[in-house]
């Protein structure tokens, strides 16, 4: 589950138990977030045994019919995390089929091992020395895709990812041909760089092909996961005016994972950063005609 937090917070709480009449128990409810709208609470229990339960269609098609495009979910539950996983999966598919942008997740009165924080797109920075230093080997590095790649690996197995580290693997995206050869290694294609260093186009069509191609559009899975790290890790780490390119990768992993929301979020930050980054600009183009990543085009 993801743009998952681990308490809910007061204002959230008491609109809920209000609109419902009481606290609710082992159940999903899902909520307009800007505007006033639907109410719907939906028993775990079955959903549970059958995920893909055509309540949770109707559900979205409710708050598509009241234009309520923005919606809070909370799981009400002391279940483990681990459990609600197809039952989230299922719902992200119905509120993509209906074009509704989840703007966060929260669990209340669960058990929080296990369970990625997040709020929004907010990125907490890192302290002042850690900074500095990352910026003096990112002002000095030169862009190469072998320092992504190696801080990849370290924030894949979890380890410590060093100032000097980060700030090298943020310089790579400095360069417009090794950041698509990022975009390749998203997909899980192998890459053959061309003499840019990027990919080739039959290559960069084929990994563009994975995350929006109605017929061969993959969902990204859990191997985009270590280069959110990453790219989270080099946006607390760096100045501001140089956030540019991470976010706009952040923006396209939200994006595909089908975060709309956060995605918008993500590139909010992007196109504060740098207003004529033309990538950010060209993911903003998807936002603004509803453009769906290719396994979501799919389910409709």
């Amino acid at each position: 589950m993801s743009t998952t937090q681990h308490t809910a917070s007061t204002t959230l709480r008491e609109s809920t138990i209000c609109s419902l009449g009481y606290c609710p128990e082992d159940s999903l409810v899902i909520t307009p977030t800007h505007r006033a709208g639907p109410i719907a609470r939906i028993d775990l229990e079955p959903l549970l045994a059958e995920p893909h339960h055509e309540v949770l269609v109707r559900a979205a098609a409710a708050f598509a019919d009241a234009d309520a495009y923005d919606v809070t979910v909370s799981y009400w539950t002391e279940r483990d995390a681990s459990e609600l996983t197809e039952v989230d999966h299922a719902l992200t598919d119905a509120l993509l089929a209906t074009h509704i942008g989840r703007t966060t997740t929260v669990l209340i009165d669960e058990t929080p091992s296990g369970i990625r924080q997040s709020d929004l797109a907010v990125i907490t920075p890192a302290h002042a020395a850690f900074q500095a230093r990352a910026q003096r080997a990112f002002e000095s590095a030169t862009p190469d895709l072998a320092d992504y790649l190696r801080a990849l690996e370290r924030a894949r197995t979890g380890r410590y990812l060093p100032a000097g580290m980060i700030g090298a693997a943020a310089a790579c995206l400095t360069n417009v041909h090794l950041r698509d050869a990022v975009i390749v290694h998203l997909t899980g294609l192998t890459l053959k760089p061309a003499e840019t260093g990027g990919p080739t186009e039959e290559q960069a069509g084929r990994a563009l092909g994975l995350i929006i191609d109605p017929v061969t559009g993959e969902r990204p899975g859990t191997r985009v996961d270590a280069h959110e790290a990453l790219l989270s890790q080099i946006v607390a780490a760096l100045p501001v005016e140089t956030h540019a390119p991470a976010r706009t990768l952040l923006t396209l992993i939200s994006w595909w994972r089908g975060e709309t929301s956060r995605a918008i979020r993500h590139l909010d930050f992007a196109l504060e950063s740098d207003d004529g980054y033309r990538l950010a600009h060209l993911l903003g183009y998807t936002f603004d005609h509803a453009i769906q990543p290719g396994w979501a085009t799919r389910i409709r």
